[in-house]
């Protein structure tokens, strides 16, 4: 299941830097991408450090959308409005940018997943066991939460 969350708070000013600065990374040569490949037996891809200031601050937004969408979760199942947030609390944040081809690992990541696009069509998602494109709605996250969960607030 997908839904796309609009009005979340998430500055289109952040989303866009952010956007300029990754797309503005991978346009460099890959030998000076190199200098930021993450160590050996680590994830892959590269580190953060090219563009910090802006993730920095778009990953602040991020984990305050989460904050809230986890408490709609809790509402939703009966619970207290903290109840997840505290669960998740000391949790760790990722934050992956990809570059088509896409991480060939996606299928072992695990956890909500929020998803920012660019103009370029191309995510697709599975449904009724045909693969159809997903039409993002400008500046709105892509909510993956497969089949397990549906919130309604």
């Amino acid at each position: 299941m997908v839904r796309q969350l609009i009005n979340h708070g998430v500055s289109e000013e952040v989303i866009e830097k952010t956007k300029i600065d990754i797309e503005d990374f991978f346009q460099l040569p890959l030998e000076k991408k190199k200098a930021y490949s993450q160590l050996p037996n680590n994830i892959q891809g590269y580190r953060q450090a090219f563009v910090v200031e802006s993730l920095d601050k778009y990953s602040w937004e991020l984990q305050q959308v989460t904050i809230n969408l986890l408490k709609f979760m809790s509402r939703n199942l009966g619970l207290k409005p903290e109840t997840l947030p505290n669960m998740f609390e000391d949790g760790t944040q990722g934050l992956r940018m990809n570059f088509y081809p896409p991480c060939v690992l996606a299928n072992k990541v695990m956890g909500l997943t929020l998803v920012q696009v660019n103009d370029v069509q191309g995510l697709q998602i599975k449904k009724n066991g045909k693969w159809v494109h997903v039409n993002p709605i400008p500046s709105a996250f892509i909510i993956d939460i497969g089949d397990i969960i549906e919130v309604n607030h």
